[in-house]
């Protein structure tokens, strides 16, 4: 019996055997980069990456989960976001389920410290830590890089009809800034901003991370301004939505390298 209650509290500490519910895509990204993967018993449809989380069942959208699929999932380890609707949450910790929520991050740091955070729930804090360790290194010595090299206008746009750029407050400025580019959107807000703000800012690289017949739209809409530095050197260019928008510390460096490419 000692046998037993000693191997349940190792599969605790270092994660093993746990059930995960993942209310996020980046959740489940990073779930899986620290080798629980298999762990997984219900995301969200929009927990796409890596393609072994489209197979998992899906609980919800991220805003409207269904409480009574996770709780027949018989979790121990609930994973959500502030975006997961905050009513629902609270019944699922009625429910006595472990519920852990991360907000959005700020900035890069904050996509590590949540890493970190992920990998001490599952037994893998020394694995999480050492990794972000590595990329934090790998961003600096792009960040040196890139401020030896031309400042590009940049703008980024994330959403369209209405257009919409990086909020002031995001962790997705940070792109731009390890990049060394100049955002020709700021003091925005949320986000809003109007085509002809865009037009007179005159941006040398366009970048564009939204999905597949929206990112196609606002490409012909570009096109209709072919005095725009950025049609006229071909630097209008689209971006994983879902790498750009949801990260892991990974990602969100695979997709610095991408942007620092683009706007050299």
């Amino acid at each position: 019996m000692r046998k037993w209650i000693l191997l349940g509290l190792l599969m605790v500490v270092y994660g093993y055997g746990l059930r995960i519910v993942t209310l996020g895509p980046r959740l489940t990204e990073q779930v899986f980069e620290l080798g629980h993967g298999q762990d997984i018993v219900g995301n969200t449809i929009y927990c796409t990456r890596p393609s072994a989380a489209q197979k998992i069942q899906k609980v919800g959208n991220v805003i409207e989960i269904n409480v009574e699929a996770i709780a027949s999932l018989k979790p121990d380890l609930i994973l959500g976001t502030d975006l997961n609707d905050p009513k629902r949450i609270e019944r699922l910790r009625q429910l006595g389920f472990k519920v852990v929520i991360f907000t959005q991050p700020a900035n890069f740091e904050g996509i590590c410290r949540e890493y970190v955070e992920i990998g001490r729930l599952l037994g893998k804090e020394k694995e999480a830590t050492h990794r972000v360790e590595v990329l934090k290194k790998e961003v600096e010595k792009i960040a040196i890089q890139t401020a030896k090299g031309p400042r590009r206008r940049v703008f980024f746009q994330i959403g369209i009809n209405p257009l919409w750029t990086l909020p002031d407050q995001s962790f997705m400025q940070d792109y731009l800034k390890y990049a060394n580019a100049i955002n020709v959107a700021t003091n925005v807000g949320y986000g809003q901003i109007s085509l002809e703000q865009v037009v007179a800012s005159d941006p040398e690289v366009i970048l564009i991370a939204l999905m597949d017949s929206e990112a196609k739209e606002a490409i012909a809409v570009w096109k209709n301004y072919p005095s725009l530095s950025a049609v006229k050197r071909g630097h209008v260019h689209l971006i994983d939505t879902t790498m750009a928008t949801s990260p892991t510390p990974t990602t969100f460096v695979a997709i610095l390298k991408q942007i620092v490419s683009m706007t050299k």
